[in-house]
């Protein structure tokens, strides 16, 4: 009921959104910094990807870029940085584009393309997936749900049976498998030991991972890099004593490993749910410079104003489509009063 009463309520979105001309918005009310991002961008699908997200072919991916350059321009992460310090106000049609996660096609078809048209952009990591030293719990259960779905039908019954061991009894084993959380994660290695799936020769054979050198070329070539966690958990599951532990011991590897002289930090999944308190002592305690969440595009954050959000671009849409009803839902929420991020205490 509630899923259907939200799909109604987007294509209202949509529609209202398509009312509004796009020279009309920014008079209306004068929007935040934009701030795209994505994780992955390829002409293939791969298997630990395939099941978690959609994603933009390289042509998706140009086209996105053609639409940001002809309706704004591009700003770096220092330009962030100076705004979050000081809070001057950036021009206007500014964007800002980022990456997640750390993925190797960050290097070997993002930034040629991004280069090429000369859009700056910050690449956020994940430490423990860094140089492929390991491999993320949901890109474990998407290569996973792969690999179940070569098994023969008279196999499926035993998989079953497996997950359920487990505690997964969700009849849909791929749907069971990608229900596994971050706090249980360790199952996934115990199921995939069960079918003979070997992540760690994954890892080896297809380097799904930047490497120090991979990141230390894109630095050279101006890009910029910022730290997304140790190993990619839900912070709204996590006691805020190991929020700050992820953050701090991340920010740290990625500052101190490329000599960096700023401290970013970007939320994995979201930054929903997250207290008060956290952004209190990451700002006393000195661990970041600025922050990236990405809960709902533009909302601003009227305690903590080095905190930024971001829009997420990996949806069946185009680039203007996907802006248009962002736009709309800030427009609609800074009447109504509900523009601001809250969070709890």
């Amino acid at each position: 009921m509630i899923s259907a009463f939200k799909g109604i309520l987007r294509r209202i979105l949509r529609f209202a959104s398509c009312c509004i001309p796009r020279d009309s918005r920014g008079k209306i009310i004068r929007l935040p910094l934009l701030a795209p991002f994505y994780h992955f961008v390829s002409d293939e699908e791969v298997p630990h990807i395939k099941h978690l997200f959609g994603h933009r072919t390289i042509d998706q991916f140009k086209e996105d870029m053609e639409f940001f350059l002809k309706y704004y321009h591009p700003i770096t992460l220092n330009d962030v940085l100076v705004y979050a310090r000081t809070g001057n106000r950036l021009s206007e049609k500014s964007f800002f584009l980022s990456f997640d996660d750390g993925l190797r096609e960050n290097y070997y078809i993002i930034a040629p393309i991004l280069k090429e048209m000369g859009i700056p952009a910050t690449f956020f990591v994940t430490t423990a997936a860094l140089d492929n030293s390991d491999m993320l719990y949901k890109h474990k259960a998407s290569l996973l749900v792969d690999h179940l779905a070569t098994l023969q039908p008279k196999n499926l019954a035993g998989a079953r049976s497996v997950l359920a061991k487990y505690g997964i009894q969700n009849n849909d084993s791929a749907a069971g498998v990608l229900s596994v959380t971050y706090n249980s994660r360790d199952v996934l290695d115990e199921i995939a030991r069960s079918f003979d799936l070997d992540f760690e020769e994954y890892l080896a054979q297809k380097r799904p991972y930047l490497s120090t050198s991979e990141i230390k070329r894109l630095i050279s070539e101006g890009f910029t890099v910022g730290a997304h966690s140790i190993d990619h958990p839900l912070y709204a599951e996590l006691s805020i004593e190991e929020q700050l532990r992820q953050t701090k011991e991340s920010v740290n590897a990625v500052t101190q490993a490329f000599k960096l002289n700023y401290r970013t930090f970007a939320f994995p999944f979201s930054d929903k749910g997250v207290s008060k308190r956290f952004f209190s002592r990451v700002l006393t305690e000195n661990i970041v410079d600025v922050v990236f969440g990405s809960r709902s595009a533009f909302c601003t954050d009227e305690y903590f104003p080095f905190s930024i959000q971001r829009l997420a671009m990996e949806q069946p849409y185009s680039a203007d489509d996907i802006l248009r009803l962002a736009e709309t839902k800030f427009i609609l929420r800074s009447i109504t009063g509900t523009a601001g991020t809250r969070r709890r205490e």
